[in-house]
């Protein structure tokens, strides 16, 4: 599971290799895939509804993360998502 997650962090790591990994049943292999700047926007697409807000968390945190899928997660049912979500988007004067 390591090296996998290892995997995920990876800017080098192939676009369809990180596909694949976001359907990791690790929690922590998809919050990597969801911090990773290199994700495809599809693949940060396919982790905004996990189950699991840590992953929903990288999401927050990545810096090539959409506008369109932070204002997804402003109304998250986890308080901490939604907060964080509404945080980052005031950076950009979006409510």
């Amino acid at each position: 599971i390591e090296f996998l997650r290892m995997m995920a962090k990876r800017h080098s790591t192939p676009i369809q290799r990180l596909a694949e990994l976001a359907t990791h049943p690790d929690t922590l292999v998809r919050a990597a895939v969801a911090r990773n700047s290199k994700s495809p926007i599809d693949v940060l697409w396919s982790l905004v509804n996990d189950k699991n807000s840590e992953v929903k968390q990288g999401l927050i945190k990545n810096e090539s993360c959409p506008l369109e899928l932070l204002w997804a997660l402003r109304n998250d049912p986890d308080q901490t998502v939604s907060t964080d979500a509404r945080r980052e988007l005031d950076k950009f004067n979006i409510q």
